[in-house]
């Protein structure tokens, strides 16, 4: 499989080895990138949310891509992803919209916006920590299943195996 597959194709599978290179590539990406959002808010005070927004945005589809292949690994299906992907950018979204203690935060506010924003990031943490055990460090099925040939095994030991 090639890095533009692993990155843009949901068909397939993919072993833990090729799952960490893909991920901490993202993740090398999004530092770098980030690191800009500082100077970015300095010159357009609040832009900061809106460009973590739009970085997050960016990356969940590799992340995606990545992913679903390495659900896959496990005989599983590739929707699960959402549960790991989307919490982030939706509670990002939240906070933009001074619904989730973001940019509309006034003195004297409710409460509210602070306790959505809390159960909400209580919840991406396990579902991280569960991504993490799950895609990380869960062995994927060995030998073909429904979703294609065993990424680790070459195919001449999975038939000497049948």
């Amino acid at each position: 499989m090639s890095n533009k597959q692993l990155f843009t194709s949901f068909d397939g599978r993919i072993g833990r080895k090729r799952f960490w290179r893909g991920y901490l590539v993202i993740i090398g990406i999004a530092l770098l990138v980030s690191m800009g959002i500082p100077s970015l808010a300095i010159s357009h005070p609040g832009s900061e949310h809106l460009a973590a927004l739009i970085l997050s945005l960016a990356i969940l589809y590799p992340a995606a891509a990545i992913s679903v292949k390495r659900l896959h690994d496990r005989d599983k299906s590739g929707w699960l992803a959402a549960l790991f992907l989307v919490p982030g950018p939706f509670l990002q979204i939240l906070e933009l919209l001074g619904i989730a203690g973001g940019l509309a935060r006034a003195p004297g506010a409710a409460l509210l916006p602070h306790v959505i924003s809390w159960v909400l990031t209580a919840l991406i943490i396990v579902a991280g920590i569960w991504a993490v055990i799950e895609l990380g460090f869960c062995k994927g099925t060995t030998g073909p299943n429904r979703y294609g040939p065993d990424p680790v095994e070459p195919s001449g030991l999975v038939a000497a195996r049948a």
